[in-house]
């Protein structure tokens, strides 16, 4: 459970702020089916997001959060974090 939680909390803490900024955008164009079409886009973004943490979990040895959580390994968070955007921005121009 806690593994869940740790691997929530980092993917979420990441792309909420894209969230907020893609409903932005949506929003002041008025259309509701460009902010349902956003929030779904946003969803499977974030869904490919945490199956690609989950890929880098099960291929790097030990455990992820709690190298990252509790025993504060930097330079792999700032590997996983290279890794995380990258996927990011390859699934963001898939998307758009």
């Amino acid at each position: 459970m806690k593994k869940l939680l740790s691997s929530g909390i980092s993917v979420f803490g990441v792309f909420i702020p894209s969230l907020v900024f893609a409903q932005t955008n949506a929003v002041n164009s008025g259309s509701t089916a460009e902010l349902i079409s956003t929030l779904i886009y946003a969803g499977i973004g974030i869904g490919l997001c945490f199956l690609v943490y989950m890929l880098i979990d099960i291929m790097t040895p030990g455990h992820l959060a709690k190298q990252l959580a509790h025993e504060k390994n930097v330079a792999l968070a700032i590997v996983v974090g290279a890794i995380m955007l990258g996927v990011s921005i390859i699934i963001a121009a898939a998307i758009h």
